[in-house]
């Protein structure tokens, strides 16, 4: 892998802690930023899901929301919060995981 240009630069850091989008999800789930590589940081997600995001899409999360667990900060309701972090679980051993994973997120609300 080279090195990303000096100019990129991303304004979480590693041990951060961040609202980012899992994929293709509509909402802003909670996690903690694992390695920065120019403008993209790896988020290692609540639910133990990981994905890159772009810095630019990240919100903060402020420690006194960070392990609540009830309220994500974005509106939703824990059951929906529950639902979704089932979703991976729920879809081991099919054939398309992410695609399974997705429509199951969508369709918790």
């Amino acid at each position: 892998m080279s090195h990303p240009p000096k100019e990129d630069t991303c304004g979480a850091a590693v041990g951060d802690r961040v609202q980012a989008r899992w994929s293709t999800a509509i909402t802003l789930t909670n996690g903690t930023v694992d390695e920065v590589y120019g403008k993209l940081a790896h988020i290692q997600f609540d639910d133990r899901d990981v994905d890159w995001a772009v810095c630019a899409d990240l919100k903060p999360l402020a420690e006194s929301e960070g392990d609540e667990g009830g309220d994500t900060g974005s509106g939703v309701s824990a059951a929906v919060t529950k639902c979704k972090r089932a979703c991976n679980s729920n879809c081991k051993g099919v054939r398309n995981k992410s695609k399974c994973v997705g429509e199951c997120r969508r369709s918790c609300g």
